[in-house]
């Protein structure tokens, strides 16, 4: 199964450490997309890619709603739980 997350930034955290370890056990049997909207990259991204995660990068800008569009069209499932990435995500579905 293809699984999106889309998280506001990957800086350590309450719901960040969760959906994180989250992320990592889901990672063995699945194929994982993480949408990061924020360009400011962490070290723990480093820690995904080891980990066969898709990491993509974007801001938090009406333009890059397509972007999202592209990448959530791969997906089978998506996973939200920080505002504004479910707005975002939303609207990149609705109207793109």
């Amino acid at each position: 199964m293809k699984i999106g997350y889309i998280v506001n930034d990957l800086n350590t955290g309450g719901v960040n450490t969760f959906l994180l370890q989250m992320i990592k056990y889901f990672s063995e049997k699945n194929e994982i997309y993480l949408l990061v909207l924020s360009k400011k990259k962490d070290g723990i991204d480093k820690d995904l890619n080891k980990k066969n995660i898709k990491i993509f990068y974007l801001e938090k800008k009406i333009c890059s709603l397509l972007k999202m569009r592209k990448i959530l069209k791969k997906v089978n499932l998506i996973h939200l739980n920080i505002f504004p990435a479910n707005y975002l995500a939303l609207l990149s579905i609705i109207f793109c």
